[in-house]
């Protein structure tokens, strides 16, 4: 795995988070995960590939953060937003949320914020808490959206509700975890959850001490709104 020390901080967080893979169990991706367990990474590509092709979309998944991180192959991010574009289309927001990481960064795709904003609302309006801070984030920097510190604000109190609702989550009985969509990364392996809740709680104050009243009155009221994506 290369990574450019020159970069930010934020976008290293970026590409941190396009590296991880998540929960991998050997029930869910068969031989793959348990060679993955095993750090066997080689054979997990393989058999994700075998599965892939059948039409796993968890396996998909895992292969776009594993070219992503270049764990077990070379480290190919244009191969990466392949594999999290297919596994997209199985539903996965958290595939659609990985892409809108890539077209923010320019990672595997040319660099276009319009499009990272318009795959995080996306995610966000299913409920899907970092792609809500992300948005907010880009409303924040006025990055492929206009400059707009109320929607930032209203967009990242929204994502801090449902980051705070959501974790941790564990399996109801008779889920079947070999056909459920494995969209959910609000679980206790899920570092990056911890990790944008801090940003959020910091910056929602730095926006705070920013709005005059009658903008935090609209903000109040955007979150209203907006809570009903959760």
């Amino acid at each position: 795995m290369t990574v450019n020390r020159n970069l930010p901080i934020n976008a290293l967080l970026i590409l941190a988070s396009l590296f991880y893979t998540g929960a991998v169990l050997p029930d869910t991706f068969k031989d793959g995960g348990d060679a993955y367990k095993q750090r066997d990474y080689a054979k997990a590509v393989a058999k994700f590939k075998e599965v892939a092709a059948k039409g796993d979309h968890r396996a998909m998944y895992a292969l776009g953060s594993m070219y992503a991180g270049g764990t077990g192959v070379k480290q190919d991010y244009k191969q990466a937003f392949k594999w999290f574009a297919d596994a997209a289309k199985y539903g996965r927001v958290d595939a659609l949320y990985k892409m809108g990481l890539m077209y923010e960064l320019g990672v595997g795709v040319k660099q276009n914020h319009r499009q990272a904003a318009r795959y995080y609302r996306d995610v966000g309006q299913k409920g899907y808490a970092h792609g809500q801070f992300k948005l907010g984030q880009l409303y924040l920097q006025g990055k492929g959206v206009q400059l707009d510190l109320v929607r930032a604000y209203a967009w990242m109190f929204v994502a801090r509700q449902n980051f705070q609702n959501s974790m941790p989550k564990t399996d109801s009985a008779g889920t079947n975890s070999e056909t459920r969509l494995a969209v959910d990364e609000f679980q206790s392996g899920d570092i990056f959850a911890t990790i944008h809740l801090k940003l959020i709680n910091a910056e929602l104050d730095d926006i705070k001490a920013q709005l005059t009243a009658a903008q935090l009155q609209e903000a109040q009221k955007l979150v209203g709104e907006f809570s009903q994506y959760r």
